[in-house]
């Protein structure tokens, strides 16, 4: 790998760590807000505590089975990062880091408390958090990159 890469490949990783570390900071924020609630964006957006124990889009798989799943499925990322940056592929693995590292913070939660710390209330969505905004942005950029990068190749 050259050093223009190398110094790319640390400055991604240090924006992912970075959100990592906010969005852990966030959710023992909201675990010490006693359900209380606060306005950030005029009743749009809130600050609040909710405990989620289903999947994304509050899909109804739990327990050990869900705990399996994203295990297996972080594994698969990990590798994909691993293969990415060996190919110099930094997009892609910045988008894998983002997805992984995300999943991690989500999968300790669930390991410790049984669900997800979910903090930001949007209104008419959902409520959802940092790590799940990481691992949609990684998702979403990664299938543009791709898109994109498919299309470059068969022109």
């Amino acid at each position: 790998m050259s050093f223009q890469n190398k110094k790319k490949t640390a400055f991604f990783s240090g924006i992912a760590v970075f959100f990592i570390v906010l969005d852990r900071f966030l959710k023992s924020l909201a675990l010490n807000f006693d359900g209380r609630e606060v306005d950030i964006i005029s009743g749009w957006l809130k600050f609040n505590f909710v405990g989620n124990y289903n999947i994304a889009l509050s899909l109804p798989l739990r327990g050990g089975i869900l705990i399996f799943i994203i295990i297996i499925l972080i594994m698969l990322v990990v590798c994909y990062f691993l293969l990415s940056i060996k190919k110099e592929d930094l997009v892609s693995a910045f988008c894998m880091m983002l997805i992984a590292l995300g999943a991690i913070s989500n999968l300790i939660d669930r390991m410790i408390y049984g669900f997800v710390i979910d903090y930001f209330d949007v209104r008419f969505f959902s409520v959802l958090n940092l790590a799940d905004i990481m691992i949609t942005l990684g998702v979403m950029i990664f299938i543009v990159f791709s898109f994109y990068s498919n299309k470059m190749k068969s022109n």
